[in-house]
């Protein structure tokens, strides 16, 4: 039996067919059918079927066991599940799914059993929401995703409004595409929750973000006719409420043999891989890695910044609550060299993400020092209108295009909402109404000069201003409206240099000293 398996491991290790079924039957085994022309998924199955039959057959002699042919054969059936398991997970449906669930995982992670915290699923695809709204296109408050958003929560009594709407897929420039954009926008500024999702390279023309490189006039780009319909977007009131991330961000490290980790993106998982190793078609090809989108980072930041402080404003900038610093890179060696791929698809220099984020767009920026990265803005895609005549319009404008002081303006929203709510049917007159709306807002304003950033988590405004008026021909409705300012946080400094030298000039041996001329030298950018 012995001298059967061994030819029969061989044979396995060959393929050949006929030889194989033939032996099977010397040695009593029912024969397995195995053809030279069928696929080699389904050979390779059928070569793992023969090695679990060869094993079961030693295992009935227990005399003739032999340990090296067993090993050979277990060696056999490891390299058919490696082969079967890589054909898996490199398709890309089951890529789409890895990435979705692991995204999510990072999240649920983040929020933890925070009891303040919730995350709530809503199962539906880019193209679904694109139909919801076009079933709806007369009237946007007759979707799908109004009546859950809104309706059944932010218009509800006893509802818990969102915070943050976050997408989990691609925008791009095509025309329903930014129709769906705007129809979300109209939603969430509705209930007072900023939408956030991610862009693609496609956005801009290319097949990657690596290409991005080729840009060289971002501005000029953005403004050629084919941006038009983003353009007038921009410029509408719900582009306020909408936040557009990139690039995506390496999910996990490729399974290897031993590998310390499964999951590398969350550190706090350590899961052996003892029998598997993933086989990338092309170590310098993006698409062979796992990515996952900016969106699941920025609403890590928010989560992160709600449970510290009560508040979502703290998101931007590596001491203001910015950084993410728990994500994964791959090194890998080629000829003795070293090679590495980072912990995001594309690193977005400085001046990159200062001219990203006055388009519209939150940069992720990536630390080719550590394994994680940073967002420097929370710019929404609303236009920033600039006017040089007005520089506190100008100011305004700015702070309203900015989703970090949206987040904690839309708090106030929520709660006023429901303040005034729990009040309806008693005997308060306007000016009742504003009294106790200013002292209750006023909890969370501070005059002090330079506050201490604990101080600014818990008072982030400087200024609040209520206004409440009786409605013409409404009786017992009043019109309320509330001002707020919020403290302003650093966006970067524009930095001047002079330099001044003097020179020690020496001729025939004196020590005369001549002052040279004031040479100055001025170098003006963006230090964030």
């Amino acid at each position: 039996m012995s001298q059967v398996l061994t030819q029969l491991v061989g044979l396995v290790n060959d393929s050949n067919a006929e030889q194989i079924n033939a032996l099977m039957a010397q040695s009593g085994v029912n024969e397995i059918a195995i053809t030279r022309n069928m696929d080699s998924a389904e050979q390779e199955l059928k070569e793992f079927l023969v090695s679990m039959t060869a094993v079961m057959a030693e295992m009935q002699e227990p005399e003739n066991f032999s340990k090296e042919i067993t090993a050979r054969i277990k060696a056999k059936i490891d390299d058919v599940i490696d082969k079967q398991l890589n054909e898996v997970i490199s398709n890309e449906d089951f890529k789409y799914l890895e990435s979705m669930w692991l995204s999510l995982n990072d999240v649920f992670e983040e929020a933890g059993d925070h009891d303040e915290v919730e995350v709530v699923l809503h199962e539906v695809s880019k193209d679904e929401l694109i139909d919801d709204f076009e079933l709806n296109s007369a009237d946007y408050t007759g979707s799908d995703l109004f009546k859950r958003v809104y309706t059944s929560e932010y218009d509800q009594y006893g509802g818990e409004p969102y915070s943050l709407v976050v997408g989990m897929f691609d925008i791009g420039r095509q025309h329903e595409d930014l129709l769906l954009l705007s129809n979300i926008g109209k939603v969430c500024a509705a209930a007072h929750a900023p939408f956030i999702t991610n862009i693609g390279p496609q956005f801009f023309g290319y097949d990657s973000f690596e290409s991005f490189d080729e840009v060289r006039d971002l501005n000029g780009l953005l403004n050629s006719s084919k941006y038009a319909a983003w353009n007038r977007f921009r410029q509408t009131e719900e582009a306020a409420y909408v936040g557009l991330t990139f690039p995506r961000y390496l999910l996990r490290r490729p399974y290897a043999e031993d590998s310390p980790e499964l999951y590398a993106s969350n550190a706090r998982q350590n899961y052996s891989v003892t029998f598997f190793k993933e086989r990338l078609h092309n170590l310098f090809d993006n698409k062979s890695y796992l990515w996952g989108g900016a969106s699941v980072l920025f609403a890590k930041n928010v989560i992160k910044s709600f449970k510290k402080t009560g508040w979502s404003q703290y998101i931007r900038g590596p001491l203001g609550g910015g950084l993410i610093d728990d994500l994964s890179s791959y090194e890998f060696n080629i000829s003795g060299y070293t090679q590495k791929t980072g912990s995001v698809e594309y690193f977005v220099s400085d001046s990159q993400e200062y001219e990203f984020s006055r388009a519209g767009f939150i940069p992720f920026v990536g630390d080719k020092r550590a394994e994680g990265g940073c967002f420097f803005s929370a710019q929404s895609a609303r236009t920033v209108l600039e006017d040089e005549d007005n520089p506190d319009l100008s100011e305004t404008a700015q702070a309203n295009a900015n989703l970090a002081y949206t987040l904690s303006v839309c708090r106030i929203a929520h709660y006023v909402k429901s303040i005034v709510r729990d009040r309806v049917g008693s005997n308060y007159d306007h000016n009742h109404v504003q009294k106790f709306l200013s002292d209750w807002i006023g909890n969370f304003v501070t005059i002090a000069a330079n506050p201490s950033d604990v101080t600014l988590a818990y008072y982030p405004f400087k200024e609040a201003n209520v206004a409440v008026l009786p409605q013409t021909g409404r009786l017992g409705w009043y019109k309320c409206q509330i001002d707020l300012v919020p403290h302003v946080q650093l966006e970067g400094i524009d930095v001047s240099m002079r330099l001044a030298t003097k020179l020690p000039i020496t001729l025939d041996g004196s020590a005369n000293e001549a002052e040279s001329d004031s040479a100055e030298a001025e170098n003006e950018g963006v230090a964030e």
